[in-house]
């Protein structure tokens, strides 16, 4: 039976690449090579699937299909041409079987990368047309990988479409010619796990067959802009290393087994097999997201109530209770419950793993809306941007599912279906009666309201303390028939402390949630999607604010399509900021003046 990939867990993603023409009596060693590699993330990783891509060519591909079927690991089946096409590939009828029995094993059917500049079907038999799309296909391998995996003798070569420009790409970053990149982002690059094998041909190895090694950037960090340098001068700057040294990709393997860990943290929801991966496991970080976000939520309302009861404790002490030593252990346990829940919150990242599984959230949903309207475009090319280094595995969980979610079928009805449905939910969420902006605004309406009661009764008391003293300075006589100072100005001053507390640590509460600000932005997202829906309306016949004089309006998909990649673009921005805001926000103790 065909392994299939879990949806609702984000993958470690491992592709292959290598020669065709292995010596047969290497299959053994070099298999065993493969399977110590995929054994080795197991381990380290037991709460991540993993999967395979591999285009089930001669040699390395299916020698790595094999090795993933006797781990249960499923693989799924890039090829650069049509199937039709692609079969020309295998010779012998032995080779087109064993290919045919492995791709039947796969999990779906092969995707096929689109064409090269001006190569079609019908010209792509042309050996150097043929070449550009192994190329193609070998600039998609290494950026829809984690793990990238080459059965190679470690021989540069210019060769277009071979195993050493796929190890380049894989290193250095893929030229714009095989994939259109954006001007400001740093090179998409990774390490490759080398296993050494000779041709057929019996080529000179550097090491044994079966050694394996890592393949990296020599020059550490990014290198900048410069002028194209030679074939040679790119094959010096990949460096080898011991396959026991660190993976640069160390940090991001733990990120995706953290999430994949918090996922066994909530309810599974009902998985349903004609949903997409993008969607799938969009449900699940929002599970996870609100998880969290309920657990920072009650740390900070803990932090902020131990600190009340703490501030408390201490004005009764000073100002009513002198002798009431017990009232000291009152203040000493509530700090300890404030600064105990800080750690925790901190150790745990609470609020950091809700920030970054929403922000997963946000970028699956935009991205599962675009697939169903039929855009071939990437969120993780557009999102976070401003926060590579911290977010990247976000960025890279996005790309990844895109990457290898291929069961989607174009359809024009549910495409507008989609784009109308993504349109109703959001502006429900920004704006409707139940939405953000309002319940935003509810919350800082009532903050303001007690901070406003608390700090007028602090000044109202305050007064009268002021009007006391003056009293008493210019008229003491007139206070001849009050009670004894000193029974009542202990409980003045605790009060006017206590409500001045109060009124502080209300408004720090309230800043650092952020309602007010949260509020405007909620209210601006659901102008922009009452527009959208308004535009949505128009192209399908359903808004009464149409004129005749308008002419035709765009066809519904047109709309939708149009619609839906601006929105998007608007919400991944939207969250970017939102991200950043919080990023400002972090929790800590609350020191009260």
């Amino acid at each position: 039976m065909p392994q299939e990939l879990d949806l609702q867990r984000l993958p470690i993603v491992v592709a292959v690449t290598g020669h065709r023409d292995l010596r047969p009596g290497d299959e053994p060693i070099l298999a065993q090579a493969i399977d110590t590699i995929f054994a080795q993330f197991q381990k380290r990783y037991p709460s991540t699937p993993l999967l395979l891509l591999t285009p089930l060519a001669e040699g390395a591909d299916q020698l790595a299909a094999e090795a993933a079927r006797r781990r249960s690991i499923p693989y799924r089946v890039p090829i650069p041409m049509p199937l039709q096409n692609y079969r020309e590939d295998f010779p012998s009828p032995v080779a087109l079987a064993r290919f045919e029995e492995l791709l039947s094993a796969a999990d779906g059917p092969p995707y096929v990368m689109p064409f090269f500049e001006s190569n079609t079907a019908a010209n792509i038999s042309d050996a150097r047309r043929r070449a550009h799309q192994y190329a193609l296909l070998a600039a998609h391998l290494g950026r829809a990988s984690h793990v990238f995996i080459a059965l190679w003798d470690g021989v540069p070569s210019g060769t277009v479409g071979g195993t050493a420009q796929a190890v380049r790409f894989r290193v250095l970053g893929t030229p714009s010619r095989y994939h259109q990149k954006s001007f400001i982002d740093a090179p998409e690059t990774g390490p490759v796990y080398q296993v050494y094998t000779t041709r057929s041909a019996n080529s000179v190895l550097a090491h044994e067959t079966g050694y394996r090694s890592l393949r990296v950037r020599a020059a550490a960090g990014d290198s900048g802009p410069r002028l194209p340098n030679s074939l040679v001068e790119q094959f010096a700057e990949i460096d080898e290393r011991s396959a026991a040294a660190p993976d640069p990709f160390e940090t991001l393997y733990g990120r995706i087994e953290a999430f994949n860990q918090d996922c066994a943290r909530v309810p599974r929801p009902e998985l349903d097999v004609r949903e997409s991966a993008a969607r799938s496991l969009m449900r699940v970080a929002e599970r996870v997201a609100t998880y969290y976000q309920r657990k920072f939520v009650k740390a900070l309302q803990l932090i902020f109530f131990a600190t009340a009861v703490a501030v408390l404790s201490f004005l009764l002490y000073a100002d009513v209770l002198h002798r009431a030593h017990p009232i000291v252990l009152v203040y000493l346990a509530a700090s300890g419950v404030a600064v105990s829940t800080y750690l925790a919150a901190r150790r745990g990242r609470w609020q950091d793993r809700a920030q970054d599984y929403r922000a997963l959230e946000v970028g699956l949903h935009v991205q599962q809306a675009w697939d169903a309207a039929g855009l071939e475009r990437s969120v993780a090319d557009y999102y976070i941007r401003r926060q590579r280094s911290e977010l990247d595995w976000i960025r890279d969980a996005i790309r990844t599912v895109h990457s290898v979610d291929r069961r989607y079928v174009f359809d024009e009805a549910h495409a507008v279906a989609t784009v109308r449905d993504f349109v109703l939910r959001q502006y429900a969420y920004f704006a409707g009666a139940e939405g953000g902006a309002q319940r935003e605004r509810r919350k800082a309406s009532l903050h303001h309201g007690i901070n406003r009661i608390a700090l007028r009764i602090s000044f109202a008391f305050s007064m009268l303390l002021l009007a006391y003293g003056l009293i008493a300075w210019l008229a003491p006589g007139h206070l001849e028939a009050l009670p004894d100072e000193e029974s009542w100005h202990g409980y003045l001053i605790f009060t006017i402390g206590s409500t001045a507390a109060a009124a502080a640590l209300v408004h720090d509460y309230s800043g650092r949630r952020a309602h007010d600000q949260q509020a405007r932005r909620y209210l601006l997202m659901g102008q922009i999607y009452r527009r959208a829906l308004n535009a949505l309306d128009q192209a399908e016949q359903r808004s009464a604010w149409r004129d005749l004089d308008d002419g035709p309006p765009p066809s519904p998909l047109q709309t939708a399509r149009a619609c839906i990649l601006e929105l998007g673009h608007e919400a991944l921005s939207e969250n970017s900021d939102w991200l950043l805001m919080h990023r400002e926000l972090p929790i800590q103790l609350i020191s009260v003046h």
